[in-house]
This record gives C-alpha cells, sequence and structure tokens, in this order.
C-alpha cells in the first residue's frame, strides 16, 4: 500500500513537471505584466477620478503604497488641487488600477513630471 502510494505521488510530480505547471510559480503577477514596466506607486491613500478634476466623480480608491499601471507619457494639466502635502500643482496621470482607470495628482504618486 505504502509503495503504491509513493509510486502514484511519483507519477503524478512528473506528470506535473512535464506539463509545465511548475514552471509559472516565479512567474509576475497579470497586472504586473500588463504594466510592461510603466507603473506609479501611490505616496498616500487617495481616489482615481473620472476626469482630471478634483470635484470629478470617484472611481477607485489607491492605497498607499499600491502600484498601478501608467501609460506612457500621459500626463494632462486640469484643475488646480492642493493635495498630498504638496503645493497647488495642476499635473495629473491617467493610471489603471484593479482593472479601472481614472486620473490621479502627480505629486501624490512616484511619477515625475
Amino acid at each position: 500500500m505504502v509503495k503504491n502510494f509513493a509510486r502514484s505521488a511519483a507519477v503524478l510530480a512528473a506528470t506535473v513537471i512535464a506539463s509545465g505547471t511548475m514552471a509559472t510559480v516565479g512567474a509576475p503577477p497579470a497586472e504586473a505584466r500588463a504594466c510592461d514596466g510603466i507603473a506609479a506607486k501611490a505616496h498616500h491613500t487617495i481616489w482615481l477620478r473620472h476626469t482630471r478634476d478634483i470635484d470629478s466623480a470617484l472611481v477607485v480608491k489607491w492605497p498607499a503604497g499600491a502600484t498601478a499601471c501608467r501609460a506612457p507619457e500621459l500626463i494632462r494639466a486640469g484643475s488646480e488641487y492642493k493635495v498630498c502635502g504638496g503645493k497647488k500643482w495642476d499635473r495629473w496621470v491617467l493610471l489603471r488600477y484593479k482593472g479601472k482607470q481614472g486620473w490621479a495628482p502627480v505629486v501624490c504618486t512616484n511619477v515625475s513630471d
């Protein structure tokens, strides 16, 4: 009985390795792959907004330290804001976080303008 169990376990392990399932263990998460290496990190917990306006509709909450994907060179002027401990600023960056897309104040991220 013990021999049969050991033999079955060995066959199962060989099948899993041969099928390539073990090769994906160290693969990055899908969200990281989708960013193509262009990511932004939140300095403070903020809401991504529907438009480049501090009074715009909220899309999704982006917690401090979380990473979101960003489109290259998509920083635009919008309404002025004074958030995240910064000076008055009007630059916004388009981000995608948890499948939702919205605008965030540049000063709240690690994105340089």
